[in-house]
């Protein structure tokens, strides 16, 4: 039903119901970016970009990233660290079994007291978390993709629970979690500030929810 087809807006709202069993009702999107030939955010943040350009998104645009493009907002009111949900549209421009290394999504200075999304060398796409102390992480493997295929992303966090969700279907639940003891103060989109991994990708639709 995702590969390499354009779903309607009735589909991505199945993905919803289906993978999420829903967001709660009451959830609030506090961070919104459709990447329609702006990097404004539907909040007014301004985002700070370097080399990243536009390309077909998932819906209209979206913003294209190579080996040295990045993205960066302010964390403040943009996302909580006690819960919370993130969203977005991919379109690899890798095939999962390559066995590099891609992030889309991190916030962290040092190693721990981080979140992050990527892709690893071992073809595992996951979402991650570091307490003050430990390393968690929701995963699944990925070999099987191809590039220029669209693939919805949804990640979401409680106090004690983390989950990864790929197309719609739940693929990794982790219980027993500590979240970071704080969060650094920039969003970064489509790369990582600690090391040099970036996207490679078409990145769309990008959402923070208030909780999962």
């Amino acid at each position: 039903m995702f590969i390499g087809q354009a779903l309607t807006r009735a589909d991505i709202q199945a993905i919803f119901k289906s993978g999420s069993e829903g967001m709660c009702k009451s959830a609030v999107t506090l961070f919104e970016l459709p990447f329609e030939g702006s990097f404004l955010s539907n909040g007014g943040d301004v985002g700070i970009s370097q080399g990243v350009t536009f390309d077909t998104g998932y819906l209209g645009l979206g913003a294209l990233f190579n080996d040295v493009d990045t993205l960066f907002y302010a964390t403040e009111d943009n996302i909580y660290l006690g819960q919370g949900a993130l969203e977005f549209w991919l379109k690899p421009l890798w095939n999962g079994n390559d066995e590099q290394s891609y992030v889309f999504f991190e916030i962290g200075q040092e190693w721990f007291n981080r979140m992050r999304v990527m892709k690893d060398g071992a073809n595992n796409f996951r979402f991650m978390i570091w307490s003050p102390t430990e390393e968690y992480d929701a995963a699944f493997n990925v070999a099987d993709w191809e590039a220029n295929e669209w693939h919805h992303v949804r990640v979401t966090w409680t106090s004690n629970e983390m989950s990864l969700y790929l197309d719609g279907d739940l693929k990794d639940v982790q219980q027993g979690i500590d979240l970071p003891g704080y969060l650094a103060p920039t969003i970064n989109i489509g790369f990582t500030a600690i090391e040099e991994h970036k996207a490679n990708a078409v990145i769309d639709e990008f959402k923070i929810f208030s909780n999962p």
